[in-house]
């Protein structure tokens, strides 16, 4: 399967789709504020990115998993850098 997926967001929910992302064939990449919560996800074989900017243009379909609008809203500003 050739699509590229990104899960912003590697918390419970975030971590178990992109694990069964990576398990369905998907080229899957993560990305999460917090960089440990995206080890068990790279020791399975998916892609980390450094930032949320190069997750977001690896990928043709992005799952944002984050908590609420306003933690959704506090990256935004981070990903103009």
């Amino acid at each position: 399967m050739n699509q590229k997926v990104a899960v912003i967001g590697t918390g419970r929910m975030g971590s178990a789709l992109a694990a069964a992302l990576l398990n369905k064939g998907f080229a899957t990449t993560v990305w999460n504020r917090t960089a440990a919560k995206t080890e068990p996800l790279s020791r399975l074989g998916v892609h980390v990115a450094k930032g949320i900017l190069e997750a977001v243009e690896q990928a043709d379909v992005v799952i944002v998993n984050i908590k609420n609008y306003d933690s959704t809203m506090q990256l935004l500003p981070a990903s103009r850098n």
